[in-house]
């Protein structure tokens, strides 16, 4: 399982919330007898609509398992920034797929959903928080733009070169958001 995730607030509240959550994602995964994602994340929605955890949160929550010298991706995403996956055939492509954010859940909501996707070796599949894209003076589309762009640039490096040439820049912009960022390769037979 891997995940990302971010809630709304950036003080030690905030921090303790996702502290909580994570925990709590840990669990309902382990719960859930088909490791669902989607099954997971409406755990926490229960879980946010009944304890006071705060405003709000995103999180893509993902699975990975290995079939026959295959891996493939199981994901949902709740209201968070799409993963980006590079393929040797597809170049890197948005997995857009995305439900509600976390929010507390309400007998009006539509449920969420486990999308798929095959990873072929040599595969980059990149999770990341809004901080990574999100600039005050530009649109979010071209910081996801250049995050792409850098993605497929850098896609055969090593993974700390990559995670190195995506946080380019950081540093240097007033006011930035907190900044995560997940990198998995797959390789024939082990990630």
């Amino acid at each position: 399982m891997v995940s990302i995730g971010d809630v709304i607030g950036h003080d030690v509240q905030a921090a303790t919330v996702m502290g909580q959550i994570r925990s709590m994602l840990r669990q309902a995964s382990l719960d859930d007898p088909a490791h669902s994602p989607s099954a997971a994340l409406d755990a926490i929605d229960r879980a946010i609509g009944t304890l006071p955890l705060g405003l709000g949160a995103t999180a893509v929550h993902a699975r990975l398992d290995l079939d026959d010298g295959r891996w493939r991706l199981t994901w949902s995403n709740a209201g968070h920034p799409p993963p980006l996956l590079h393929t040797p055939e597809g170049g890197v492509l948005s997995l857009g797929d995305h439900d509600l954010l976390l929010l507390g859940t309400s007998e009006d909501d539509p449920p969420r959903h486990d999308h798929t996707r095959d990873l072929p070796p040599g595969s980059v599949l990149l999770l990341y928080t809004d901080g990574l894209v999100e600039r005050r003076d530009a649109d979010i589309d071209v910081g996801t733009a250049r995050t792409t762009a850098v993605l497929a640039r850098h896609r055969d490096k090593p993974l700390p070169l990559l995670l190195e040439a995506l946080s380019e820049g950081l540093a240097d912009i007033p006011q930035r958001d907190d900044v995560a960022v997940l990198a998995v390769r797959v390789t024939r037979t082990e990630l």
